[in-house]
């Protein structure tokens, strides 16, 4: 079946289209991937990560065993969900690609179509897209630095403060505890030394001393 040339424009200009959809959902993928800690190594953003926060990087300590084994598993399940990401990628642009072509081609494949959905893809990749990930990870670093902020200077206090109070509130307890204890060792001596000076006297006047 011909094609006339105005319809084939038509199809490279939707392709060129689709292409740079295709490159924004990818964005939105490695946007997530950004936040999960995966570095695109801009040097603007690596610059960034070389400065040492005020009141923080002095307070960091190596990471210890746990911590490490901690974060190689997290590594492990951050690779699997980059994989299964990839996957759904590929299902979802083939399905695109596929409808794309059999609305607008009849299904038959025409090589400047998928030119252009590769052309559309690479020039949103290296131009619009460097700015889109430039700019997440900027957004990331930051996160990161206010999350720290919070974390060394809300929540650790707090939750120091929390065991301070349940320590106090367990050192009274115990002390309320030892009182009571006292007091009750104190009534139980006190109750049975009147007992045994009752039973003394008793067996006194009745003669057991042998009057």
């Amino acid at each position: 079946m011909e094609v006339s040339m105005v319809r084939q424009s038509l199809i490279l200009l939707y392709s060129l289209i689709i292409g740079c959809g295709l490159g924004m959902v990818y964005d939105i993928i490695r946007i997530h991937r950004v936040m999960l800690g995966v570095e695109y190594a801009h040097r603007t953003v690596r610059m960034l990560k070389t400065i040492r926060l005020p009141l923080i990087d002095a307070r960091k300590r190596p990471p210890s065993p746990l911590r490490r084994k901690i974060r190689a598993g997290m590594r492990l399940c951050r690779d699997g969900i980059i994989f299964v990401q990839d996957i759904m990628f590929f299902v979802f642009a083939g399905v695109v690609v596929t409808v794309f072509i059999y609305h607008a081609n009849y299904g038959q494949i025409r090589w400047f179509a998928l030119f252009g959905l590769m052309v559309g893809f690479f020039v949103y990749y290296n131009t619009l897209g460097r700015i889109v990930m430039l700019c997440s990870e900027f957004i990331a670093f930051f996160i990161r630095a206010m999350l720290s902020y919070v974390w060394y200077f809300i929540y650790v206090p707090a939750i120091y403060s929390a065991r301070m109070i349940r320590r106090f509130f367990s050192w009274i307890f115990t002390l309320i505890c030892c009182g009571v204890r006292s007091i009750l060792h104190r009534l139980s001596s006190l109750y049975w030394s009147k007992r045994l000076r009752q039973e003394t006297l008793s067996g006194a006047i009745e003669g057991f001393l042998g009057d």
